[in-house]
């Protein structure tokens, strides 16, 4: 059985598709623990901006506004486990 990388099967892969595969990989996937970790230390911590929170746990602008815009979503479904 050939294994895939990118579009191509690892025998006709280039060093390029395994670099661009193991590329694909830098994002961070937060579990709900961790989302409510980052809610959490924003509530102590209000003078600290997105960017600053980012940076404290490696994730992107992005995923931080989303985190903060459905905090009643993540809070229901922490209380819910």
């Amino acid at each position: 059985m050939q294994r895939m990388v990118g579009r191509r099967h690892a025998a006709n892969a280039t060093a390029i598709d395994v670099v661009r595969c193991i590329m694909a990989s830098k994002r961070k996937r937060l579990t709900l623990k961790e989302k409510i970790d980052i809610l959490e230390f924003r509530t102590s911590n209000t003078n600290m901006g997105v960017r600053a929170l980012a940076d404290k746990f490696s994730v992107s602008k992005t995923q931080i506004l989303n985190i903060i815009a459905n905090k009643d979503v993540l809070y229901k479904t922490w209380a819910e486990n």
